[in-house]
């Protein structure tokens, strides 16, 4: 998806989600680099226009190892760029991710 981000705003932030799916139903200005948690792209300097990047994956123990391993290599490869890991209600349900939201 990362042919989406040309028409993004880089003054806006930028979502990181966990799969394709829900990166396709967010109204919010996102991108996903599909194939799970864990999968990360080789070139991922594109992304950092954005000055703030929030990673938001699955509710489960592979999207929170995958969103801190992306975190760690935005972190760094470009430490100007500010990361947050979004964290789901303890409500929910293990796997819960934003497609189920809508």
């Amino acid at each position: 998806m990362m042919h989406e981000l040309s028409g993004f705003d880089n003054s806006k932030p930028l979502y990181l989600f966990e799969g394709e799916k829900d990166a396709i139903i967010s109204p919010l200005q996102g991108i996903s680099f599909s194939c799970g948690a864990t999968s990360i792209p080789k070139s991922t300097e594109v992304i950092y226009a954005f000055g703030l990047i929030i990673i938001i994956y699955d509710n489960d123990k592979a999207g929170e190892q995958g969103a801190k391993k992306v975190a760690k290599l935005i972190k760094s490869e470009s430490s100007t760029t500010k990361v947050l890991i979004a964290h789901w209600d303890k409500s929910l349900p293990k796997g819960y991710d934003v497609y189920e939201d809508y």
